[in-house]
């Protein structure tokens, strides 16, 4: 290649950083681009049923938190709570905990496992779900006060 063939070819195109669309995963290091990931999982059945069970716990959540203000605002450790249980393929919900063992004992733990515990069971799982996860799926889900 001669170098008059270098020069007149043209700089390979490059799209602007805000135009790249798609999922971004939240990084603490050192990284140029930061953000969230962003997950849509509609196009599987799990995605599809795990979103409408997050989306009815959370709207429950949100429905308890407002008529708990009053005595939230009285709570000073508002936190992470975390909860974990198994999800059966019939719906229900069995070993609701939580884990942490202080957290229990507090209204804002309490809040968080109403909602998981008032919104089951969840629906009968697809064959298909039952073929990817077997009889049962364990689930972590973890609620964030501000």
């Amino acid at each position: 290649v001669c170098s008059s063939d270098l020069q007149s070819r043209a700089t390979r195109p490059t799209l602007p950083s805000e135009m790249i669309s798609g999922p971004t995963l939240r990084h603490e290091g050192n990284a140029p681009r930061r953000g969230s990931i962003a997950i849509d999982c509609r196009l599987h059945p799990l995605g599809t049923y795990l979103q409408e069970m997050l989306k009815s716990i959370e709207s429950q959540w949100l429905r308890l938190i407002e008529n708990s203000l009053d005595y939230l605002r009285e709570d000073k450790n508002l936190r992470t709570v975390t909860y974990r249980f198994t999800l059966l393929k019939s719906g229900f919900i069995e070993n609701l905990r939580g884990d942490d063992q202080n957290q229990e004992y507090s209204l804002s733990s309490e809040l968080c496992r109403q909602a998981i515990a008032s919104t089951a069971p969840f629906g009968v799982w697809s064959e298909e779900m039952m073929l990817e996860l077997g009889e049962s799926d364990k689930v972590t889900i973890s609620f964030k006060y501000q």
